[in-house]
């Protein structure tokens, strides 16, 4: 059985070194113990043969290792891809109140109001609630407990959704 890096190409390269070798007789030695021809190039060529041939087993294992234990590659662009994107901006409210405060200038109720499509924030004047007693108006704008009447709470959404319509269309 020939050996492992004894392709046949590599036997026609080195055939055709021995034969040059011994038609020149340049680079013979003879061992005189042994009574044995040898050629140091033919030796030297095996030699590199070998080591080429480790590097390339060495690669393919290195590459196969690399493809059994990589993870998974996914290829998206930013936090999302294109559908979860879409059904989270699809969800996403038009605007959200993010604070409740009083006015500088008018001593009045302002919202602080965030609309997310536009990443910009607007202050809206709020009309004082009208027929809610000062106590009840007091707890459910410092505290957010109890319930505005239903004419107030629709004043002020419609107060907010008009700010926000006007934003919109600047």
């Amino acid at each position: 059985m020939a050996p492992k890096w004894a392709t046949p190409q590599r036997q026609a390269s080195l055939a055709h070194l021995v034969q040059k070798v011994l038609v020149t007789g340049e680079g013979i030695t003879l061992d005189l113990f042994d009574g044995k021809l040898d050629i140091p190039a033919m030796e030297e060529h095996i030699r590199v043969w070998i080591a080429l041939d480790r590097e390339e087993r060495e690669a393919l294992w290195r590459a196969e290792r690399r493809r059994l234990h990589s993870q998974p590659e996914f290829h998206k662009r930013g936090q999302y891809d294109s559908l979860t994107k879409e059904m989270l901006l699809a969800d996403r409210p038009l605007w959200e109140i993010q604070a409740v405060g009083v006015g500088a200038f008018t001593f009045q109720r302002v919202l602080k109001v965030n609309i997310p499509g536009l990443d910009k924030t607007i202050w809206v004047n709020l009309p004082a609630p009208k027929g809610v007693s000062k106590h009840k108006r007091r707890k459910f704008f410092r505290y957010g407990k109890g319930v505005l009447p239903e004419p107030e709470a629709d004043l002020m959404y419609r107060v907010i959704h008009e700010a926000v319509q006007r934003a919109l269309s600047n």
